[in-house]
């Protein structure tokens, strides 16, 4: 486990991103940041995940994805009460906001669109998407799509 925020960052500087992200979820690691590893960004993402506001909040409005901020948390299961660990991922918008949710399918998303279009911070431009959640109770699943450059609305 690393000892420090900074620490952590750096180890991912070797490994693919939705690599670190799937290694998040064996809880071989605890956090994965796409921001460059230094102290100042050891700060921004602390910022990040404190600050997060929920994505259920923010359905359907357009997010300019710039960063991306996982890492392994537990959550008590009131069914069981045993502690399960899930991933939270944070998403960072080009204005500095940021969201958080544990959706897996959210997650899945977020390892796919890093997979093919590589680490956030080697992007040209922000990945417009938005946030819409999907099905009928119980079986509700939040769907992360990208927003058409016609139809990106700002906030």
């Amino acid at each position: 486990m690393a000892e420090s925020v900074t620490d952590a960052v750096a180890v991912y500087d070797e490994d693919k991103a939705a690599q670190a992200i799937e290694r998040l979820r064996k809880n071989d690691i605890n956090i994965y940041s796409s921001l460059p590893a230094s102290e100042d960004t050891a700060d921004d993402i602390l910022d990040a995940l404190g600050n997060a506001e929920k994505l259920s909040d923010h359905l359907g409005e357009t997010i300019n994805l710039v960063h991306v901020v996982a890492e392994q948390r537990e959550s008590l299961n009131e069914r069981t009460s045993e502690l399960e660990s899930y991933v939270a991922v944070t998403l960072i918008d080009a204005d500095g906001t940021s969201y958080t949710t544990g959706s897996e399918s959210v997650r899945k998303e977020i390892e796919r669109v890093i997979a093919l279009k590589g680490e956030p911070s080697t992007w040209s431009k922000p990945y417009p998407c938005q946030v819409t959640e999907e099905g009928q109770r119980p079986n509700q699943w939040f769907k992360l799509s990208r927003v058409k450059p016609t139809a990106a609305k700002q906030k």
